[in-house]
């Protein structure tokens, strides 16, 4: 039998078990749910064109729902300035939307909501800030045959990429390539690795927060873009800002550092760059091991360069770090050691999926509050079809893959005078007064208050550990980039696998590992093997993995 959120619910209020709180508190605490316990909203703000009366009128609209929390996101604006509407779209950044952002984090304040603020604009971090040295980076080959003329990418790379090396037929060329001493036909096949910026653009950004992404394998870029951007948003509002966001890594294509060779050699022993044309070939014998060794490296550089220096720069200033640790770059596992309120999304609850990773990536980490980005694209395409009884059905698979703090998906920041349906973001469920299924949304919030607070109880039992299968994936995924945590899901999949979002996928993605598992009274989380190798021990016949239990 299947055990739903509510009927564990109905359980833990029965039998007392396995609080760690006499019952009376249990009951007491079903019957009127902690604030801090309670569901959060993200609140998207188009433009920034926002005012303070709209500002007022918003988020009385959310402490009303029965949320107790928002996260401000600051995205992509969808009208023109128009003054006598006022909508005057505040560049990123500026005193003028500084100001406006201060006053809605003492307006949250006045109302008890609890307010989180995502980084920069749109995702993955980046913007005006970062320059070339700071750029996300990506290695990629050139190929040229024999007697064919150099390509110009190597005769003339672009400003900001640099040879890296550089192969005439088995011949190291590299010196030539780079002082632009090739032959001007080619005497044998050439392949020239070259690293520069992806090129990649912040998705979504707002107005003003334009640019280019940040690297996530450069310690030094991301304080330089804290200090820019994150530090006068939390200066602007000192002491009302509870959390800040960190959204999914989605850093495309970007598989190089300027000193990954060095790490490399220091790391796995041996040299890297004689072994690219191994690495980019698809036959080569030793390709998988490379790849492996590649994207490995490329991991531990994300964990101790981008995660542990973000947590630590939110500890110094009092914040908790509401982190989307997956995506691509990849990351291990053990990160989640750094995140103080780990986040996932998506609801493939009968597989593997992105939710189930992160709650067991908080389960080794001893992370009792599991975050959750609730609801995003159920009803794909169609933003505005979802019904309340849908977002229940969803919040029940999120609540199943282990997350227990929802943060709905979504509240626009909508003008009263827009034309209906109001302001809206291309994805979705989009929520508020222009719903007409908003007056009922206090309904669903309270059941789900209720219910994330109870699974918070107690402590979770896992009987089994399914032992990732990363290595698999990183020898045989590609070289442009690796989305570890899509790769993993789709590999234990039965079945064809499903796209990433939508409840129709997620009604009949399932994995037979996973479904026979639980059918048979056997939890369990995932771990990778850098939990088992730096926090695994054995004894008799129990396996310990960090702070999770499995026997």
């Amino acid at each position: 039998m299947r055990i739903t959120p509510l009927l564990a619910v109905l359980t833990l209020l029965l039998s007392g078990r396995p609080s760690q709180a006499p019952v009376p508190d249990l009951a007491e605490g079903f019957r009127n749910v902690p604030v801090e316990s309670r569901m959060k909203l993200y609140w998207h703000v188009f433009g920034p064109a926002w005012t303070e009366p709209e500002i007022d009128r918003q988020l009385k609209l959310i402490k009303e729902s029965g949320a107790t929390g928002v996260v401000i996101y600051f995205i992509y604006p969808v009208e023109l300035d128009d003054p006598a509407r006022s909508i005057v779209n505040q560049r990123f950044g500026s005193p003028e939307f500084l100001r406006t952002f201060a006053y809605a984090a003492r307006k949250a304040a006045d109302l008890g909501l609890r307010l989180s603020v995502n980084g920069g604009t749109g995702w993955p971090y980046g913007g005006p800030t970062v320059g070339p040295s700071d750029a996300a980076l990506r290695l990629r080959e050139i190929k040229a045959g024999t007697g064919s003329p150099i390509p110009k990418e190597v005769a003339a790379p672009a400003p900001g990429e640099t040879i890296v090396a550089a192969f005439l037929g088995e011949k190291d060329a590299t010196a030539e390539a780079r002082s632009h001493r090739l032959p001007d036909l080619l005497p044998a096949e050439l392949r020239a690795y070259i690293s520069g910026p992806t090129g990649m653009q912040v998705k979504r950004a707002s107005y003003g927060g334009e640019g280019q992404v940040l690297s996530h394998y450069d310690r030094a870029a991301l304080e330089r873009w804290l200090d820019k951007v994150a530090q006068p948003l939390i200066d602007a509002a000192p002491g009302l800002i509870q959390g800040f966001g960190c959204d999914s890594l989605e850093v495309y294509r970007s598989n190089w550092a300027a000193d990954l060779p060095e790490e490399f050699r220091r790391r796995r022993g041996y040299d890297l760059v004689p072994r690219l044309p191994e690495i980019f070939d698809d036959a080569a014998p030793a390709r998988r091991g490379l790849r492996f060794d590649l994207w490995r490296t490329l991991a531990e550089l994300v964990e101790e360069r981008f995660i542990e220096p973000l947590a630590d720069w939110c500890e110094r200033r009092g914040l908790v770090l509401e982190m989307q640790a997956y995506g691509t770059p990849p990351n291990p596992m053990t990160a989640a050691r750094s995140i103080a309120l780990p986040t996932g999304e998506h609801y493939e609850w009968r597989g593997y999926g992105v939710q189930r990773y992160v709650a067991s990536m908080a389960r080794i980490a001893g992370r009792n509050v599991v975050g959750a980005e609730a609801w995003t694209w159920s009803g794909i395409p169609n933003r505005l079809g979802d019904s309340l009884s849908d977002l229940k059905i969803v919040s029940d698979m999120t609540f199943l893959s282990g997350a227990n703090d929802l943060t709905g998906v979504d509240f626009p920041y909508s003008p009263a005078n827009a034309e209906s349906p109001g302001w809206l973001e291309y994805f979705g469920p989009s929520l508020g007064p222009e719903n007409p299924q908003w007056t009922f949304f206090p309904a669903l919030a309270s059941y789900l208050n209720r219910c994330q607070w109870l699974l918070r109880q107690g402590r979770p039992v896992r009987k089994a550990a399914v032992y990732l299968p990363v290595e698999d994936v990183f020898s045989d995924g590609p070289v442009e980039q690796m989305l570890l945590d899509f790769a993993l899901r789709d590999r234990l999949v039965t079945g064809a696998p499903t796209s990433e979002f939508g409840l129709k996928n997620a009604l009949w993605h399932h994995a037979d590992l996973l479904d026979g598992l639980a059918a048979a009274g056997f939890e369990f989380d995932g771990v990778d093997f850098w939990a088992v190798e730096r926090m695994g021990a054995v004894d008799g016949n129990r396996l310990t993995v960090g702070k999770a239990e499995f026997e």
